[in-house]
């Protein structure tokens, strides 16, 4: 036979095999003598016909055929197998030998169709494969069907599969999704709601049923869920969702309700959140979102406001009280002025006109004494009267140290008198802004206190010292003297009263200097160990 003869009859016999693809031409020019099927002429015809269905479908299929089950599959099929892996030599090769990793799971099917002619059906199964260089996990949705061979037997399998691997991998995600979000709304006890404008149909969840007194099974409509909000708060509802199913507003749905219980009448305040969904001509096809009972926090919110108002009134009644004594004390004491000062001048009168003798001495000497008294306990509370009155005093650029120095010149006789105190001054933040008078009043008062109350057993030791404490000023004044016993700590800041009644004083100094300091945005600490020694903490706003 001439080369052209042969060429002739090789194109005949090719004829099945038409069409460009990548698989058309790998399968006609593979060599087909060394596998079991042999030579392309030879072929049965149902194994020509079947391939050439194969090779010109736009739908992934695969053949195996023949005892070995040499294998066959078309450009569909191709991306499946990926790159760096089993194509090109999956063609022509034998199945066992292409598919060993995943042989035990995939040839019982083939088998099965192979000894019964029964067709098989599998969706999205997990099949790992072999591509791209690894294993991956490949799921697939799947028949195996008989292909019937020239004698009437059954000469192979023909799959006809489809990879769904992103679908899937979609779905797990969908679910998980789904699941955190179940879990979020669960743990946050939220009630959920989804209407459907299309079909009217309404679906909430089991919580929202059970705050609105519905059997779990029952179905309920939009119209029925409103029936049960406040009546005096139905309008306002009905008027947001209609706005949110309006796709000008943007669909966004926020309202504060009460909800009724249909059977108990019991109210459950909630706020109900979400938003409608439109199509691409506006129209919308979900309406849907959470609903949160905020009942606890509403009445939380109610007693909070009722409480604050409350606590405005105490105050104003309580700031006009203190007017009051303010008024009364500086009243008091300018009118006791007078009468103290004219019996002063009645004894000095009585005094000038003759001599005593030692007991009646005694008794004027008391008179006086007592006179003193009262002279100082009028100045006190004529210096109580004024504390209201001097948060008013400007404030000025002052100095620590130069504050402090003035109040020692004050007290040096009372320093004197002392056992030779250490007073040792560290005044990291020296600058301040404050009222003159008031700050000079403080630093006086505590450090007259720590003198006058200095333990007669050791040497009296005075620190004082500034550092920045958040938004304060913190002056702190330390002293080694004779303490303050747990029990006295918190009245010494009250009006007349005294830790030590040993030494004399009217019980007022911080009383005044407590109220110049709260005026001014400030407050003041005490820490004291009897028989140890007392620090007072000055918290000072920089005005």
């Amino acid at each position: 036979m001439s080369s052209r003869s042969s060429l002739a009859s090789k194109s005949k016999h090719l004829g099945f095999l038409s069409g460009e693809g990548e698989m058309a031409l790998l399968t006609k020019t593979f060599d087909w003598c060394k596998t079991s099927v042999g030579a392309i002429e030879q072929w049965p015809q149902s194994l020509k016909t079947v391939v050439s269905m194969v090779l010109s479908s736009k739908f992934p299929m695969f053949i195996w055929w023949g005892e070995e089950l040499i294998q066959f599959y078309n450009d569909a099929y191709r991306p499946s197998l990926g790159n760096n892996g089993k194509h090109p030599l999956a063609l022509g090769q034998k199945g066992k030998d292409c598919w060993k990793e995943i042989w035990t799971i995939i040839y019982p099917l083939i088998n099965q169709v192979m000894t019964t002619g029964e067709a098989t059906w599998s969706e999205d199964q997990l099949i790992p494969i072999y591509r791209n260089g690894k294993i991956e996990d490949v799921y697939w949705t799947f028949g195996y069907s008989p292909i019937i061979d020239d004698s009437g037997g059954i000469g192979g399998v023909l799959v006809v599969c489809n990879e769904t691997t992103e679908k899937v991998l979609n779905s797990i995600k969908l679910k998980e999704s789904k699941d955190q979000l179940h879990f979020a709304i669960e743990s946050a006890e939220l009630a959920t709601w989804e209407y459907s404008p299309l079909t009217h149909t309404f679906k909430c969840n089991n919580r929202l049923k059970d705050w609105l007194g519905i059997p779990v099974n029952a179905e309920i409509s939009l119209e029925e869920a409103i029936n049960n909000v406040a009546s005096v708060e139905q309008v306002t509802v009905r008027d947001a969702i209609k706005q949110s199913l309006d796709s000008s507003s943007g669909g966004l749905f926020n309202v504060v309700c009460t909800i009724l219980h249909s059977k108990t009448g019991a109210e459950r305040i909630v706020r109900a959140k979400g938003r409608s969904y439109f199509d691409l001509k506006g129209k919308p096809y979900r309406f849907s979102g959470i609903i949160q009972d905020i009942t606890d926090e509403e009445i939380a919110k109610k007693e909070l406001a009722d409480n604050r108002k409350s606590l405005e009134l105490r105050n104003a009644e309580l700031l006009k009280i203190n007017n009051d004594l303010d008024n009364f004390i500086y009243t008091a004491s300018h009118d006791l002025k007078a009468p103290i000062s004219n019996i002063e001048g009645l004894l000095q009168a009585y005094m000038t006109e003759g001599s005593f003798d030692e007991e009646q001495q005694s008794l004027i000497d008391m008179m006086l004494f007592s006179i003193e008294r009262f002279k100082t306990t009028i100045k006190d509370l004529t210096e109580i009267s004024k504390v209201q009155r001097v948060s008013n005093q400007e404030p000025e650029e002052l100095t620590f140290s130069e504050i402090y120095n003035e109040v020692i010149l004050d007290i040096r006789e009372l320093i004197k008198a002392s056992k030779e105190p250490l007073i040792v001054a560290d005044f990291k933040i020296d600058k301040i802004r404050y009222s003159r008078k008031n700050l000079r009043s403080i630093i006086y008062n505590l450090l007259s206190n720590a003198l006058k109350y200095s333990s007669p057993e050791r040497r009296p030791e005075i620190h004082l010292s500034t550092r920045l404490a958040d938004d304060f000023i913190l002056l702190a004044i330390s002293d080694n003297g004779l303490g303050i016993n747990q029990e006295s700590q918190h009245k010494v800041f009250n009006m007349f009263e005294r830790a030590h009644q040993h030494v004399e004083g009217s019980g007022v100094g911080l009383y005044i200097i407590k109220r110049i300091i709260e005026n001014f945005g400030g407050k003041i600490e005490i820490q004291s160990t009897e028989n140890v020694g007392t620090n007072f903490y000055v918290y000072l706003k920089n005005l």
